[in-house]
This record gives structure tokens, C-alpha cells and sequence, in this order.
């Protein structure tokens, strides 16, 4: 029924912080409100996992961060699995609770690493100190060292 649809997409605007938003027309918004009216429209449809390549891309460097951040918290409040594809290393570290890294061509998934720090955000850490965390910085480093030896090893370009 067309009530249950509206109060569904409202519910859906809420979530991702564009309540009052209704009326706008896309060509109103902002990229960073684009990519939220995306979620929530994703999101109606209440899928069991959430499928997102590259959906920052696009975004400058500040609403990038604050939509990495919407997305962790969307991710604790809904408890959807989400399948996060992104070339950003300090985004996938930040975001993932797992992190699969991949080989060039043909890709190959050449090391699985469990983290933390996502979940550490949505219970109430802040980004900026996680992200300065010297076990973030390691870790960062690991994953770059994965990805250049891989793509030498597999004679890709850098």
C-alpha cells in the first residue's frame, strides 16, 4: 500500500540523515546526499547483504569520511552483512571486520585479515583516534605491502 511505502522511505531517510529531505529533487542535493538517498533506497528493499563497489569514489575527501562513518553506523543499527569494495586501503582498514585482499589478474584473494576497528567506531570510538592507532598504521602498511608484491609478482603496472 502506497502509506506503507511512504512511512518505509521515510523510516529509510531517517536513517541515513536526510529527514526533511523528502521534496528535494536529486538535482537539489549534494554527491554526499546522492550516495545517501542510494543507501536508503538499497536499504528499502531489506536486503540480507549489501552490495557496495566503490560507492565513495566519487566524494571528495571530507564527505567521504563522513559517509564511511554513516555506513558504520547504519551497519550497527541494522546488523546487515555488507560486501564493501574499494581500492582505498585506509577505508577498507577502517570499515571492514574482515578484509580480503587481492591479487591482479586474474585476482586471487592472497591474504584474509580479522579487524577491528569499525566495530570499535560504532560502540563509540572516534575515527581520528582509531585511524592514528599504531595498530591501524601496521596494519595499513601490511596491506601495502601485500598489494605492491602481489601486483610485481604478477607484473602489473604500479
Amino acid at each position: 500500500p502506497r502509506e506503507e511505502r511512504q512511512e518505509k522511505a521515510r523510516a529509510m531517510l531517517r536513517l541515513v540523515g536526510l529527514e526533511g529531505m523528502e521534496d528535494k529533487r536529486i538535482w537539489q542535493l549534494s554527491g554526499g546526499m546522492r550516495q545517501r538517498v542510494g543507501v536508503a533506497r538499497a536499504l528499502t528493499a531489506d536486503p540480507e547483504v549489501l552490495l557496495m563497489d566503490e560507492p565513495l569514489g566519487a566524494l571528495d575527501a571530507l564527505t567521504r569520511e563522513q559517509m564511511q562513518e554513516l555506513i558504520l553506523e547504519i551497519w550497527a543499527r541494522t546488523k546487515k552483512s555488507v560486501f564493501f569494495i574499494t581500492h582505498g586501503i585506509d577505508e577498507a582498514i577502517f570499515m571492514a571486520s574482515k578484509l580480503l585482499v587481492m591479487s591482479p589478474r586474474p585476482g586471487r584473494v592472497v591474504a584474509s585479515i580479522d579487524l577491528s576497528f569499525g566495530r570499535r567506531f560504532a560502540e563509540g570510538a572516534k575515527a581520528g583516534d582509531l585511524k592514528a592507532d599504531p595498530q591501524f598504521i601496521a596494519t595499513r602498511e601490511r596491506v601495502r605491502q601485500l598489494i605492491f608484491s602481489t601486483r610485481q609478482l604478477a607484473g602489473a603496472p604500479l
